[in-house]
């Protein structure tokens, strides 16, 4: 994961594309689980997922501190879903960065088709 020290706010940016359309309501009880608990863990600033279409969504959460992410990252239902990811996922795209306010939906789309920093897992 790469972060850097610029501002202030910790900000990770994810795109998931699910295998098939037939995925999507397990994925949405995914997320939503992953959700809250993102919104309880200590350091989160807020978490939202974003629309896309059936196949592609897309989720920006910001954080207090790169510690913040990375024990939430590794932790609770969080660590589970990576485990069920390759099943249900034919890719996910993943940033972390500092910043100082949330990107807009153009700007999640447009950094994670095209940052160079950006973390591709293919499954």
């Amino acid at each position: 994961m790469l972060f850097y020290y610029i501002y202030g706010m910790f900000i990770a940016l994810g795109q998931f594309r699910l295998k098939q359309k037939k995925q999507l309501f397990k994925f949405l009880r995914i997320s939503k689980k992953i959700e809250l608990q993102a919104k309880a863990a200590e350091g989160n600033q807020s978490v939202t997922l974003l629309g896309g279409n059936l196949r592609d969504f897309y989720v920006i959460s910001t954080w207090d501190s790169k510690e913040a992410i990375q024990a939430f990252s590794r932790s609770g239902f969080h660590l589970e879903a990576i485990k069920l990811s390759n099943e249900i996922a034919t890719e996910i795209r993943l940033i972390y960065f500092e910043g100082e306010k949330e990107p807009t939906k153009k700007e999640v789309k447009e950094m994670l088709a095209n940052d160079d920093r950006v973390r591709v897992l293919s499954y």
